[in-house]
């Protein structure tokens, strides 16, 4: 964005002048001798010709190059974010060795570049300086030999010679207009992708139905990893108001099918059902508007701990906020250890991991949503709050269809039930005692967590 302001805010001005300068200054040498400005104008051609190889060399840009330079940009935003982590580690020394990698190899690629650059812009610059001098030349001619009036011809030849010299000043920018005009074409790239699952779009249906949500035969990978296969041939059934939990490893899959729930991605085979329609066929603004998602690493915004509460659902009233505090057992909020007015920084980074999450299932629990979506959503919390923040969840949920991704298994004992995920596969399905009475892998699991 700083390239494409370059070539849009000064440079744009000044390369207008010049070109303005130019036609004028043409225009006025009429004025003089019309014979010796029109063997003047036939010069101008030749700057022009220069101007643009300037801008072949200039735009040229290698693909590799600009992909190096957004990944090290990439990973020096990411050592800064995270400087508490690199110090912790002692990493400071492999992030710059890292960082230098990438970066040589854009300066090796630019300095073989920069001498066509170079040439050229010297070319550039010396052209008008030869212009002037073929001009004087040829004035001198057309007074000493032609009996041209010198006056006349000096008129035409000062203005030709501002002529050339705001060509050559139009010139000295083509290099950041050509990079600036690069970088504009990735930002309209950018923003003329249309999304293949677009919520401002207000079509589809908005009923659901009976609100039983059924997985079937439900393949998926994520496209920017098509050979990894997250989920295959999954099916299950999760009726109205059950309180249900996906549990399995690492990368079964679970967190995965939150996300198809919230439609973030759509399933390359099989279907996703709500109340017997197609999820692709609801309106999808409508859809999220049922959801409320709690995540293992909730995102808060850099405005007061209100509005951050308030921020899915901003007609709330002030009762209903506290009263979804209470809920979220937000007690640093009610006894006033925070105040509800307090910026809490960005990413919420004022507040403890625990307070993060306490404040991110106050905020789900405002919306009143049909479906509850969560994902480790108390993985942060003590004990005794998470004790509570459950207690009150379970009476909030009444009616309401929950579901539960964990990996501590005390925190699902009183699902409804169970749904155990291996590889993207439904291994077991059932209650928590029916799971362990099957001595199978949920019990394996449950084993390992004590």
């Amino acid at each position: 964005m700083c390239r494409v302001g370059q070539m849009l805010g000064t440079q744009l001005g000044l390369s207008t002048i010049g070109v303005l300068t130019c036609l004028v200054s043409v225009i006025i040498s009429f004025a003089g001798s019309w014979v010796v400005a029109l063997i003047l104008l036939g010069l101008l051609p030749i700057c022009g010709i220069l101007m643009m190889l300037v801008a072949r060399f200039a735009s040229g840009v290698d693909p590799q190059v600009e992909e190096t330079h957004a990944t090290a940009g990439k990973f020096t935003a990411e050592a800064a974010t995270a400087i508490r982590t690199v110090r912790a580690l002692g990493a400071e020394e492999h992030t710059l060795l890292t960082l230098s990698d990438s970066l040589d190899y854009v300066c090796r690629s630019k300095a073989a570049k920069s001498w066509k650059m170079g040439v050229s812009v010297g070319l550039n610059l010396m052209l008008p300086q030869v212009i002037n001098l073929v001009s004087f030349w040829i004035g001198g001619i057309s007074v000493q030999f032609w009996s041209f009036d010198s006056q006349q011809v000096l008129l035409t030849v000062f203005c030709m010679l501002f002529g050339t010299i705001s060509v050559g000043l139009v010139a000295q920018h083509i290099p950041d207009s050509a990079s600036g005009y690069h970088a504009a074409m990735q930002v309209f790239r950018l923003i003329d992708q249309v999304s293949e699952i677009d919520a401002a779009k207000s079509e589809g249906c908005k009923t659901l139905g009976d609100g039983t949500i059924e997985f079937r035969n439900v393949h998926f990978w994520y496209p920017h990893r098509p050979e990894v296969r997250v989920l295959r041939k999954l099916s299950l059934t999760i009726e109205k108001g059950q309180s249900v939990a996906l549990c399995g490893v690492s990368g079964s899959g679970k967190s995965t099918v939150v996300q198809l729930l919230q439609r973030f991605y759509d399933p390359q085979a099989g279907v996703i059902r709500v109340g017997g329609q197609d999820l692709k066929d609801l309106d999808i603004a409508f859809w999220r508007q049922q959801l409320g998602f709690v995540g293992q690493e909730p995102m808060l915004f850099d405005m007061s701990l209100e509005e951050n509460v308030k921020y899915g659902y901003p007609e709330a009233t002030e009762e209903e906020v506290r009263e979804a505090a209470r809920a979220a057992n937000m007690d640093y909020a009610l006894s006033g250890a925070v105040q509800w007015t307090d910026r809490i920084g960005l990413r919420g980074e004022k507040l403890s991991g625990g307070q993060k999450q306490r404040c991110a299932i106050a905020r789900a629990l405002l919306r009143k949503p049909q479906f509850m979506l969560l994902d480790e959503a108390t993985s942060a919390l003590d004990a005794v709050s998470e004790s509570v923040v459950l207690q009150a969840m379970k009476t909030e949920r009444v009616g309401k269809t929950t579901i539960t991704v964990a990996h501590r298994l005390s925190t699902i004992q009183n699902a409804d039930k169970i749904f155990v995920l291996c590889h993207g596969r439904l291994l077991e399905s059932g209650t928590y005692q029916e799971l362990m009475n099957m001595d199978g892998s949920f019990a394996k699991l449950a084993a390992r967590s004590l």
